[in-house]
């Protein structure tokens, strides 16, 4: 079949394959065949080939979001087997038609359509498909723009491991200072909460600092205590006691019970930052 030639026509699908190309020229006749078959597999099997070849068509102003129209309507879970410069045209002209057709609601007071609700709808339903495949093949980032531009971050904690949730994060907070406010917070709230499942309650504690979220900084504070022995031997006291002197450094005044007061007066006095003097003359 067609489908299978193009896939076997190059070793690697991380471009647009060259003999791909030599379809261009044909891509009419292809979407005129599409539009004559009645058969529901075989269109649906078609137009995901018109999807791929739509590729080629990027310059083309009639047919530049051909690749994404057509995808859709193949009803195809299937989108790795073609490649990442296929994911990454999906996920562009995904982020363009949802900024020109402001599916996010950012107007004030704008409600959408019934059928840029659907609109909506399908391409969040896709990019669920396309964010498994860019965090399995280390394009986390790619990710992370995608779901940022439209404003589903949630796909991240879905779908972000342990072995990679540290290069999620890092990209995460250091996304913040480029976008304005409200979105910013969201987004380093997103890291917050993935370096807290992951039990990096260190870098949690210090996106809370950037929140300057008391509440949120006694919760982390709080969680340190049940935290289980981790390979090294660390205890969650001893957890507890670092963040005690990131909030002394930080001059960040939590609130501790009494009792915990007087069960570990050093970790009071870390919260209290009272040994500040002691610890530099012992440094020096």
């Amino acid at each position: 079949s067609l489908k299978n030639l193009i896939k076997s026509s190059t070793t690697s699908m991380t471009s647009v394959p060259k003999p791909l190309k030599f379809l261009r020229p044909n891509y009419a006749r292809i979407k005129a065949i599409y539009d004559n078959i009645q058969h529901e597999a075989t269109k649906s099997s078609c137009a995901e080939v018109v999807s791929v070849v739509g590729m080629t068509m990027a310059d083309n102003a009639d047919c530049k979001h051909d690749t994404l129209k057509f995808r859709l309507l193949s009803k195809r879970d299937d989108i790795g087997t073609w490649g990442h410069e296929y994911v990454r045209h999906l996920t562009n002209q995904i982020v363009e038609l949802w900024i020109e057709a402001d599916l996010s609601g950012s107007e004030e007071g704008s409600v959408l359509s019934e059928e840029d609700q659907q609109k909506k709808n399908d391409y969040v339903e896709l990019v669920e498909r396309i964010i498994p495949y860019l965090m399995e093949h280390n394009a986390e980032s790619e990710a992370i723009d995608l779901c940022i531009e439209i404003e589903q971050l949630h796909f991240l904690e879905k779908h972000t491991t342990q072995l990679n949730f540290q290069r999620v994060c890092l990209y995460l907070t250091s996304c913040v200072a480029y976008i304005p406010d409200p979105d910013n917070t969201k987004v380093l709230k997103c890291a917050e909460r993935l370096y807290r499942k992951y039990y990096d309650l260190g870098n949690a504690m210090r996106c809370g600092l950037r929140l300057n979220d008391a509440s949120l900084a006694q919760s982390i504070f709080n969680d340190a205590a049940s935290l289980p022995v981790s390979k090294t031997g660390v205890t969650g006291s001893d957890v507890r006691r670092q963040l005690a002197y990131i909030l002394g450094k930080h001059q960040f005044i939590t609130p501790y019970d009494e009792a915990l007061a007087e069960e570990d007066e050093d970790l009071a006095e870390m919260l209290g930052n009272t040994r500040l003097s002691e610890h530099f003359l012992s440094l020096g």
